[in-house]
Order: structure tokens, then sequence, then C-alpha cells
């Protein structure tokens, strides 16, 4: 679905961001866990294991992103550079929104395996970032108003709808879901009950926003049929069988630049930013004492 390109850009960073923290968060195993923690034919995999074969994959570029934080968190101090909270908390509910608000939010924090002071953390950089450009180049409305004309399709949003629905290969079973909502069931309790779709049956059949161009077999059809709080008969695709419900509809919206030059301003900073990330860190590293012992 289409976003306000500030807010993707922002997740995406922060996405990335976050990945290599991970992969080193395995090599700090807790150690109540076991030393073995598998035999596979007999063979051993030790925390150590798990540790060297993490570190061996793309080792040089997840310590070169920590170099690459280190050298910006310490041009920002340089420069007297401070990130408020009240920053990160701006940030972090732009996040959520562009995710499609806090359930969805918290499904996607559940699906990378990250914690919310994970983002926070990655914001805070980010903005150190943000910061360190725009001392480095000047920004007006007329640039920003340019930006808005040359990019007026990336600010254009389709028609959104939030969907869950419930899936099942058994023409029996998914009628004894429809007449239980029928009978006034709710749709999450039903779904976690009949639903087979492991994606979606623990989160009550939630699949989220979707637009008439999200091509999902036996589902974007019908709920571009459906108005807002109803739910489809079941219907039979090539995969099986469809019940759909439709919990919230967004309209299709072309906005002017004065009902959204805040965003679009944020969205031109972070093409300025993405822009000139890879500069900025290349000056910092041409006068940087830096030694890498791998």
């Amino acid at each position: 679905m289409s976003k306000i390109p500030s807010i993707a850009i922002l997740a995406t960073i922060l996405i990335l961001s976050v990945i290599g923290n991970i992969i080193l968060g395995y090599m700090l195993w807790d150690a109540k866990q076991p030393e073995v923690l598998a035999i596979v034919n007999q063979e051993k995999i030790t925390k150590d294991t798990l540790a060297d074969r993490l570190l061996a994959r793309n080792k040089e570029e997840q310590l070169n992103a920590i170099v690459e934080e280190i050298l910006i968190e310490q041009q920002a101090k340089k420069e007297g550079i401070t990130v408020r909270e009240d920053e990160i908390t701006k940030r972090l509910q732009e996040v959520k929104e562009s995710l499609g608000g806090d359930e969805l939010f918290q499904r996607f924090l559940t699906d990378s395996k990250l914690k919310e002071s994970d983002l926070k953390d990655s914001i805070r950089h980010n903005l150190y970032l943000e910061k360190i450009v725009l001392s480095q180049v000047d920004i007006n409305d007329t640039d920003v108003v340019n930006y808005f004309e040359a990019n007026r399709e990336l600010f254009q949003a389709p028609e959104l709808r939030l969907v869950s629905h419930i899936f099942n290969t058994d023409e029996t079973a998914i009628k004894k879901a429809y007449a239980e909502l029928v009978r006034g069931e709710k749709f999450t309790v039903v779904a976690e009950e009949y639903s087979l779709d492991p994606g979606t049956n623990k989160e009550g059949g939630l699949i989220g926003w979707m637009s008439r161009a999200d091509e999902w077999v036996g589902v974007t059809e019908t709920a571009f049929q459906l108005g807002k709080g109803s739910f489809s008969a079941p219907k039979k695709s090539e995969y099986g069988w469809h019940i759909v419900y439709v919990s919230d509809i967004r309209e299709a919206s072309n906005p002017e630049f004065k009902d959204i030059k805040d965003k679009v301003g944020q969205s031109y900073v972070d093409y300025i930013v993405d822009k000139m990330r890879d500069s900025v860190i290349q000056s910092l590293k041409s006068y940087s004492n830096i030694s890498i012992n791998i």
C-alpha cells in the first residue's frame, strides 16, 4: 500500500539499523541457556557454534555498521547536537501510524523479534544523522514545494481497507465458522478457532491495510465489495474457503501541499539525509583514526 514517503523511509531505515543488533544479540546468549543448544545426527550445536556462525556471516558489514553509528554519535557530540525524548516519541508515533496503528505495530515488533526500545535507539541514531546533515545544508520553502510538485504521486493514497479473514480448506468447517459469525460471535474469536492461515489465525485473522493492488487470492476482491464492519459469506478460491471481514476503510486521497506541508517537509528532509548519508560518513571516516582487526 502507499505511504507518506517520509514515514516509509524512516521505517526502512529503522529495520535495517536494528538487524545488526539482532544478530549480535545472539552472541550474548543468556548464561542460563544450556551449553548444547541442539543435536543433529549426534553432532552438537553449542552456544559457541551459534555465535561463531552468526559472526562469520556478514561480519565485516555488521562491524562497519557499528563503526558508522559510533562516528555519527561522536560527531553529534562534537557539534553539541542532542536528541530530546519528545522528538523520539514523535517519530515512534509516526512509525506506528505508518504501520496501521498500535495493533499492527505490536505485530511488527513480535514478527521482527524486536523491542520498542530497539526502535527508539535507532530513531535516536537517525535523528543524530539528520541533524548533522541539516547543519550542512539550507532548506527553504521553495525547495520543499518543488519536491512536492515533482513527486505528487508519492503523496497520493489509494482507498485502503483494514481486512481480516478466516481460511479453511474444509467446506463444513467454514460453514460452521460463518454460522457462528451470523449468531453474533466476534470475528477474532471465530478466526482463532477455525482459520488455518498460520500467519493470521493467532491474530484474530487480521491481515492489515490492503489496497486494490494487493493480490491476495480469495480476499482482495471480496474485501472491496464489503462495507465497513461487514463480513462476507464463505467464498471458494483455488486454495480453499474464505470469509472476509472489513473493520475500517480509508478513502483515497490526493492532498494539496497546504494540507500536508509538514509531512512533505519531513519527507524532503529524509530525501536529503538519504542522499547525503554516504558522503557524510565517508567524510567522518577520512579524518578519524579507525583500526579494524578482523
